[in-house]
């Protein structure tokens, strides 16, 4: 059987530079904007901006399609990182499934049941802003499941960082960024935000790989990066 996943996650760019700002500044989250019309049916604003880093657990020997997609150079870091950074692996739903309709009737009832009791605006708020921020850790498993033309997200196996803080500045209720808040000042704001305030980071034990496609690369990170990486460095030549 394909051991499609492994002890490492993996974060892939289209640029060497980017690469190198990572080795030596960390990881800077920025806003994505996601629809959310699958995960969130009762929120009738269905495109929300979510200020993440995007990883993929993915195993090296099976990430062409992923490197293709999404860039060649890469790094990986130890899952207990991971894990220590509250990084999670996103969930998949397809929907009219059992567990879509599942999810989401308990959004309804307790949308309801909160409604019908009066809850005092605040407790109702606070709910709200933990359902949509669950969503973001959710995406549909394909834009069609039917087509097979059509990738699924599910072969991803994307793990997300979401940064810590309380709320967003920009935004009534949430750390997301809602419809009405998506506008091109308030994202960058925020993202100006992450950058000096949640930067991701970590050490040199904590890098497992770092993935080049060929030697010349290599000997460019080496003029600009910290000698450690040497013994990190993993050519996987572009097919």
């Amino acid at each position: 059987m394909q051991n499609n996943s492994t002890l490492s996650i993996y974060h892939f760019t289209s640029s060497i530079d980017t690469l190198l700002s990572i080795l030596n500044n960390g990881f800077y989250p920025h806003i994505c904007e996601e629809d959310m019309s699958i995960v969130l049916p009762n929120y009738s604003k269905k495109r929300i901006g979510i200020p993440m880093v995007c990883f993929t657990d993915i195993s090296l020997q099976y990430s062409e399609k992923h490197r293709k997609q999404y860039g060649l150079y890469g790094i990986g870091l130890t899952k207990k990182w991971a894990v220590e950074k509250k990084i999670s692996p996103i969930s998949y739903f397809v929907q009219n499934s059992a567990a879509w309709k599942l999810y989401n009737t308990i959004q309804r009832e307790i949308i309801s049941i909160l409604d019908e009791n009066k809850i005092d605006e605040n407790k109702f708020e606070r709910i709200i802003k933990l359902f949509i921020e669950y969503a973001g850790y959710i995406k549909p498993y394909s834009d069609n499941i039917l087509d097979p033309v059509i990738k699924p997200f599910y072969e991803e196996n994307e793990w997300r960082y979401t940064p810590p803080f309380a709320n967003s500045p920009n935004s009534k209720i949430s750390n997301w960024l809602l419809t009405e808040d998506l506008t091109t000042q308030n994202i960058k704001a925020l993202n100006n935000l992450m950058k000096e305030q949640y930067t991701l980071r970590f050490t040199p034990n904590d890098i497992t790989e770092i993935i080049l496609s060929n030697e010349n690369e290599k000997n460019y990170l080496l003029e600009k990066a910290p000698q450690y990486i040497l013994s990190k460095i993993e050519i996987i030549p572009e097919d």
